[in-house]
């Protein structure tokens, strides 16, 4: 090995962006997901859920199209996304990720 290949230091980088994720993967519409009644969309961005419900029509609510419920972050990449109704009130959330894990998930509006 010659002296300049010993002498030369491996430079590496980590790369890391200060923004949430933006594109969305994956969508599932779901009914009394948050609550009685309610229309729930959940948005799978990368490693995040979105959960956003339709507004109460009139009021302050009203004035935004989908407000954001909550943000759940998801470890590892989010590859399918399904509602699956439970009992006659409520619906779970199915969350698979690309290591072959899963979630399931309910939204308990009084935690």
């Amino acid at each position: 090995m010659s002296s300049s290949a010993r002498n030369r230091k491996e430079v590496s980088h980590y790369v890391v962006t200060a923004f949430p994720p933006g594109a969305v993967l994956r969508t599932a519409a779901c009914s009394n997901f948050t609550s009685e009644n309610s229309k729930d969309v959940i948005i799978a961005k990368s490693r995040t859920l979105e959960i956003r419900t339709s507004p109460v029509t009139g009021g302050v609510e009203s004035q935004q199209l989908l407000p954001l419920v909550a943000t759940v972050p998801i470890h590892g990449r989010i590859v399918s996304l399904h509602a699956v109704p439970w009992q006659q009130s409520r619906s779970l959330i199915f969350v698979t990720t690309d290591r072959w894990q899963y979630a399931v998930l309910g939204y308990d509006e009084d935690a």
